[in-house]
């Protein structure tokens, strides 16, 4: 056992500590960029938040510095443990989770709020301040503690001399940062002990490798090449299992001439894909792109000459319910000319809508006497002369993978025993008949029974469990499972040896479709040995589960590594008779709400819930079931919500005396009605539920939820103001909560009342804000990343920065197209449309995003998008002289929203009473115009009264009374000039200017004009420009 280590206790310069703890956080910063490890970004960015406030601190500046110590000797003992051989690139989960939870690092549980000093000068505050530095304090000697009993050896480096271990984590900085980090780097920083290990799960596909062994399919292979050097190839080789069509794939892959012919070669392992949306998943994988079948075909189609080739691709096509979206899938790619499809299924027959290159390639027969004998002899290393040889390969019938099997046996047993062991289990197999698949499973069984297998006894179990996982292991999850199998790693060499089971490109051990086939039919492995397994990937889950808030997409791709592994062990659990199903239940719906996270829509697993909640009488999981089902209402099925669900869940959460459960359910319901069934009521309804409820038990997250929501309800009855307060409460309760991410939301919130209000200023504010929150919790490519950028790119537009905008907008459609976040990608579209618009890009340019956006957002029933995409629609008709259609789509929209949405109504009431549009005569328009200015003072909406004031101001001109108008002109320009609104201010500039110019003066009416001039080049205004051009050249002339 190791000996405890005490902790240090030093004094040093602050200065100098503060230094070095900087260098230690950078250092741990830089590895984070290319480590699988989750949480390292997060820990860094929050070290040195911290860091910057103590460098601020005068009053009690020591004891804070000597936080920043024992932080400083945290870091070293995660640095080393990051580049340890330990770690083996992969951390236990439960270590990972032990660690953000006990880390006061991760802020996204953390009470410090980035106030400075003079934010707490007075006593109270100072108070508070010092009993959280002290907690913190606690903590950290507490984890120390840990880590000194769990890994002496990393924290006895925190009382090396610190100028030498300063100098260490220099090197290794500049190691890291010039990608020259070598295995002496971290030799160095371990005592020369140990050298860096690479990761054993890299999730980066490559090739896989030529095929060593390769006799027998010349012919196959110079046919599929000619096949291959076509135009548009789609070729399917066919066979039954264990016939050798993978390696004639890979044969193929790498000839010269297919290499040639085709810069970019995929090759997809699909034999764990089960569904059309995992097969989506997998290609996007291997191609790095977003997991959806529009991306991945746009991606392809955009490219240079390119081979996919998809393996085993039976396991998602034959079953019924995904075939026909397979075969949409394989359409879809097939429709591109330069793409040429190369698949391997078992069975004879081909997958529909593909148009098959003909003639069709046939089904693989087995090998040649020669090609089989050659195989043989290559592996088993027996003299040709041998006349066992023979009698061995007639009965293998020549199948590639039984000749390898039984030839691997040769090369151990010798080739008498092993005949004489063939025949005793033939006998067994007479009375049921002979065929190719039976010699196909008496190779794997004699394999089994081998002396080899034999003198390891844990390496059929554990190729047992190998069976089960489609996925294969990694070998750190392996050794970290925990698995009651003596001897794991010698167990793991003898199934390489036998060649029932293999490490692919990814290094991760797997068993071949035949061997796993068989091995779940004839020893499926004892529950004692699949529990481990199902814990260790549950871990991972729960880690995902609980830190979400903290962006890890190591984390993310770990699991995504190991999804169909979890839905094969969940699976296997379904069948398996255990009396409390609670637990199984929760794991489903941990998967579920992961694969909908990540864009993967539901798990399979899903129908398997409601007849095993039959079996339980946990009336917290019947509440959070129903819950579940409302979080996931874009997925579920109708019949999914017989009956009354909502009052269902709300009486099993107060059965289960669960008022936490109940708080939840409430502001899922809440956001459930206000953005989806339209009924805005019940939703507010709910909000107060959830408030009331969360205020009587101080769930301070359920009300900062609940208060979150009532600011959005408000901003979408107009009432901006009562929003913005409504937010900064839903701040305070977060902050009381400690959960920083969340205040972000609440910031979002306010952010999105502020602009209404046309305070651009605060929103930038909060903005910048929100954006620091993010970075400290290691947000920065998150989904709401992308949601608090459309914010930004809204307040922008309404500020009229068009250009500017464009270009965010522009940011989020590329990154969510790569992500998974299809309702912002969807708005982005839309938006860019709107933006496009406004800066006159000709319609052509605007219907392309348009057209897109439109179909996603009718899928993600957001019914008030509808009217945004009509409503562009609409402004292209205008500007084509349309008015009469746009005026009475105008109308019916004001009618319809009148009440219920305000920003709409302002948007109608903008356009039909603006005299520019010509929809009607001016006292139609001026009508129009009237009403917007009282229905914006109403809202307060700033932006909107000052626009109706310059168009009422077009109708005294209309009418001659240019004093009235120019007033109301002046009045406008000045409202917008506050704000900050370009392009508004430059239509106020152009109307001064036209009174002048009629009264004659042509001075000022150029000067005027001049600085319109301005504006619109801020807001990319290029047809207004020219107009103005045009002027100012003719009162030259």
């Amino acid at each position: 056992m190791p000996s405890h280590t005490s902790l240090p206790t030093r004094s040093r310069e602050p200065d100098s500590i503060l230094r070095k703890a900087t260098v230690a956080a950078g250092t741990l910063r830089d590895m984070s960029s290319s480590s699988q490890i989750p949480f390292l970004n997060t820990i860094s960015a929050v070290s040195f938040a911290i860091f910057g406030m103590v460098q601020t601190f005068k009053v009690q500046r020591q004891e804070y510095v000597q936080l920043v110590e024992q932080i400083h000797d945290l870091l070293w003992v995660v640095i080393d443990l990051s580049v340890g051989p330990q770690t083996t690139a992969l951390l236990p989960p439960s270590m990972l989770y032990t660690d953000a939870a006990e880390d006061p690092l991760l802020l996204g549980e953390s009470k410090y709020d980035g106030q400075t000093e003079a934010a707490i000068a007075n006593r109270q505050k100072r108070s508070s301040w010092r009993n959280a530095r002290q907690a913190s304090e606690i903590r950290l000697k507490g984890l120390l503690c840990i880590f000194s009993f769990l890994f002496p050896t990393g924290l006895a480096k925190t009382e090396i001399d610190e100028d030498t271990r300063h100098a260490e984590l220099l090197n290794l900085a500049s190691a890291i940062s010039a990608c020259t980090l070598s295995s002496s780097d971290v030799s160095s920083l371990r005592g020369g002990s140990s050298e860096f290990s690479e990761s054993s799960n890299s999730l980066l596909s490559l090739l896989p490798a030529t095929p060593k062994i390769f006799y027998g399919r010349d012919g196959e292979v110079e046919e599929l090449v000619a096949t291959l050097l076509q135009d548009s190839p789609r070729v399917a080789i066919l066979g039954s299992g264990g016939i050798g069509k993978t390696s004639l794939a890979a044969a193929v892959v790498h000839h010269p001439q297919i290499a040639t012919k085709y810069h970019q070669r995929h090759f997809v392992a699909c034999e764990a894909a089960s569904t059309q949306i995992d097969l989506v998943h997998t290609v996007a994988s291997q191609l790095q792109l977003d997991a959806r079948q529009n991306v991945i075909v746009s991606s392809l189609a955009a490219g240079p000459p390119v081979l996919l080739v998809m393996d085993n691709l039976e396991t998602a096509w034959e079953p019924t319910t995904s075939r026909a979206r397979v075969e949409d899938f394989l359409s879809n790619l097939t429709d591109i000319p330069h793409l040429a499809l190369l698949i391997t299924m078992r069975g004879v027959e081909r997958p529909g809508k593909v148009r098959w290159t003909r003639p069709f390639f046939p089904p693989l027969n087995p090998l040649s006497y020669e090609a089989a004998h050659q195989t043989f002899l290559d592996i088993s290393d027996e003299p040709a002369s041998n006349t066992d040889i023979d009698e061995l390969l007639a009965l293998t019938d020549r199948l590639p993978l039984a000749v390898s099997l039984v030839a691997n046996l040769v090369s151990f047993e010798g080739s008498g025993p092993v005949l004489q062991r063939w025949k005793e289990g033939q006998t067994q197999l007479l009375s049921q008949g002979r065929d190719r698949q039976s010699n196909l499973d008496m190779s794997i069984g004699m394999s089994l029974s081998s002396p080899r297998m034999g003198a390891v006894p844990g390496a059929q179990a554990l190729l047992s469990v190998i069976s089960m996982l489609p996925d294969g292991i990694a070998e750190a999850d392996l050794l970290q499972c925990a698995l009651p199998i003596h001897n794991i790693e010698i167990c793991k060499v003898t199934l390489l040896r036998t060649s029932l089971g293999y490490v692919d490109r990814n290094r991760r051990i797997k068993a071949l479709v035949p061997v796993r086939e068989y091995i779940q039919r004839a020893h499926p492995p004892a529950p004692e040995l699949v529990w481990p397994v199902r814990d260790q990937l549950y871990k991972l889950l729960m880690l995902w589960k609980t830190f979400r808030q903290v962006s890890s997409p190591d984390c993310v791709a770990r699991i995504s590594a190991n999804l169909g592994n979890l839905q094969s062990v969940l699976l296997w659990e379904t069948k398996f008779d255990n009396n409390d199903v609670s637990p199984l239940i929760r794991r489903i719906l941990t998967l579920d709400s992961f694969m909908r996270a990540t864009g993967r829509g539901l798990s399979a697993l899903r129908q398997n819930i409601p007849p095993l909640l039959e079996r339980c009488t946990d009336h917290q999981l019947h509440g959070e079931y129903i819950s579940a089902l409302f979080e996931a209402q874009h997925y579920y099925e109708a019949k999914d919500m017989s009956g009354d669900p909502e009052a269902r869940a709300i009486r099993e959460f107060q059965l289960a005396f669960d008022p936490v459960g109940e708080v939840q359910l409430y502001n899922i319901l809440a956001t459930y009605h206000m953005f989806h069934t339209d009924n805005r009521a019940v939703g507010e309804r709910y909000c107060e539920c959830a408030l009331a409820l969360a205020t009587e038990i101080g769930d301070f997250v359920g009300q900062g939820k609940a208060l979150m929501h009532l600011s959005e309800l408000e901003g979408m009855k107009g009432r901006f103001r009562q929003g913005v307060a409504y937010a900064q409460q839903s701040r305070e309760a977060f902050g009381h909560a400690g959960h920083l991410f969340a205040q972000a939301h609440a910031i979002q919130a306010e952010l999105n009342c502020a602009y209404r209000l046309g305070d651009f200023t605060r929103s930038a504010q909060l903005c910048a804000e929100a954006r620091y929150i993010l970075t400290l919790c290691g947000m920065q490519r998150s989904s709401f990343d992308l949601s608090l950028m459309s914010s930004e790119a809204e307040s922008l537009r309404l500020k009229t920065e068009y250009a500017k905008a464009r270009v965010i907008e522009g940011a989020i459609a590329e990154k969510s197209a790569k992500g998974n976040a299809p309702l912002e990608y969807a708005y982005a579209l839309m938006n860019s449309a709107i933006l496009d618009f406004e800066m006159g890009v000709d319609e052509a340019g605007v219907r392309q995003n348009l057209d897109r956006a439109r179909p996603l957002l009718m899928g993600l029933k957001a019914p008030e998008t509808m009217f945004w995409c009509d409503s562009v629609a609409a402004d292209l008709q205008l500007r084509q002289g349309w008015k009469a259609d746009a005026a009475a789509y105008y109308k019916q929209a004001l009618k319809e929203c009148w009440g219920h949405r305000p920003t709409i109504v302002v948007a109608c009431l903008s356009k039909l009473g603006d005299v520019e549009h010509g929809m009607h005569d001016a006292r139609t328009t001026f009508g129009y115009a009237v009403a917007l200015l009282g229905y914006a003072r109403k809202l307060l909406d700033e932006v909107a009264t000052h626009h109706a004031l310059r168009c009422i101001g077009d109708i005294f001109a209309a009418r001659g009374d240019d004093d009235t108008a120019l007033n109301l002109f002046q009045t406008a320009f000045d409202g917008f000039s506050a704000m900050g609104v370009y392009r508004h201010q430059g239509v106020c500039l152009v109307r001064i200017a036209d009174v002048f110019e009629r009264r004659g003066d042509f001075e000022r009416a150029t000067n005027f004009l001049e600085k319109a001039k301005v504006m619109f080049e801020r807001s990319s205004q290029a047809d207004k420009i020219a107009l103005i051009e045009s002027k100012l050249e003719s009162f030259r002339s």
